[in-house]
C-alpha cells in the first residue's frame, strides 16, 4: 500500500480525528498535494474497509471529488484554514483556488477580511437557523460586497440585516445576485438599491411592501425575484409584472412552491 493509501488515511481519517498521531507521514488537509510516498506493511485496520473498494472508477471517482470540492490548497491555506476552524466548507476549481465558501452563524464582521482574501471566490453562502442576530452587520455585508470577483451572495436569516448595506451597489460591483431571504429588509433598506445591475434579488421573508416596487423596478437587469412572505399585495405584483414582462417572480411564476 504505497501513495493510495496515503489520500485515503487523509481523506477518511486525517487530523480531524487524531489519525496524524498513528500515522506521522500524513499532513493536515489544508497541506493537500504534499504526499509522501510511503510503504507500509500493511493498511492500517481503521482504513481498512475504505481500501476494499477503491479500485472501482466510480469510488475513485467519489473520493477525487470529497479531496477537490473540500480540501483548500496550499496557497489559500492560510485564510482557509481560519476559516475551517468557523466550520466554514469550500469547493476549488481545477486551478486549486477556492471558488465557493459555506459558512454559519460564527463568521462576523472581524472576519471578513479573510473572505476577501479569497481572491477568486464567485460564490458566498450563509446560514443562520433559526434567525438570530448572529453573523456578520450591515457594515461586514458591504465589505463583502466589494470583492472584486463575487458573483453571488446570500445570508439567510440574519436578523443583523437591515438593508443598509445595498448602498455600496452605489460603487461599481461584480456581484450581481443577491439573497437576504428571512432578514429584516425593509421598504428604506432596499430603496439603496435602486437603479442597481443586480439580475437576481431574494428578500423573501422581509419586512418590504408595495412601497418598494418602485425600487424594484428600477433594477432593470432583474431576471429573478423572490418577494413570497413579504408584504408586497396583488396589486405590487401586477405593477411588477407589467415593468418587468420577462422577469421570473415567485408568487406570480411559482406561487404554490414553497
Amino acid at each position: 500500500m504505497r501513495l493510495l493509501c496515503s489520500i485515503q488515511c487523509l481523506w477518511h481519517c486525517g487530523a480531524c480525528i487524531g489519525c496524524n498521531a498513528a500515522h506521522p507521514t500524513l499532513h493536515p488537509s489544508s497541506e493537500v498535494g504534499r504526499f509522501e510516498v510511503v510503504d507500509l506493511p500493511s493498511p492500517p485496520a481503521d482504513c481498512q474497509r475504505y481500501l476494499n473498494d477503491v479500485s472501482t472508477p466510480m469510488t475513485i471517482a467519489r473520493d477525487r471529488l470529497k479531496l477537490r470540492d473540500f480540501t483548500p490548497l496550499q496557497h489559500e491555506a492560510e485564510a482557509a484554514q481560519q476559516l475551517d476552524d468557523l466550520t466554514g466548507r469550500f469547493a476549488i476549481n481545477d486551478s486549486g483556488n477556492i471558488v465557493k465558501l459555506y459558512v454559519g452563524d460564527k463568521l462576523t464582521d472581524q472576519h471578513t477580511h479573510l473572505v476577501l482574501a479569497l481572491v477568486n471566490l464567485k460564490f458566498f453562502t450563509a446560514l443562520n437557523h433559526p434567525a438570530t442576530e448572529a453573523g456578520i452587520s450591515d457594515c461586514g455585508m458591504a465589505e463583502l460586497l466589494s470583492h472584486p470577483s463575487l458573483d453571488y451572495i446570500t445570508y439567510q436569516g440574519n436578523e443583523q440585516l437591515t438593508g443598509s448595506f445595498f448602498r455600496s451597489l452605489q460603487n461599481p460591483s461584480s456581484v450581481k445576485r443577491i439573497g437576504v431571504p428571512y432578514c429584516p429588509i425593509d421598504d428604506d433598506g432596499l430603496a439603496l438599491a435602486r437603479d442597481c445591475s443586480l439580475s437576481h434579488i431574494s428578500v423573501r421573508g422581509s419586512l418590504i411592501s408595495d412601497d418598494s416596487v418602485d425600487t424594484l423596478c428600477s433594477m432593470r437587469s432583474l431576471s429573478q425575484i423572490h418577494v413570497k412572505q413579504t408584504r408586497i399585495t396583488r396589486f405590487g405584483l401586477e405593477r411588477l409584472r407589467d415593468a418587468l414582462p420577462d422577469c421570473w417572480i415567485d408568487l406570480l411564476d411559482r406561487p404554490n412552491d414553497g
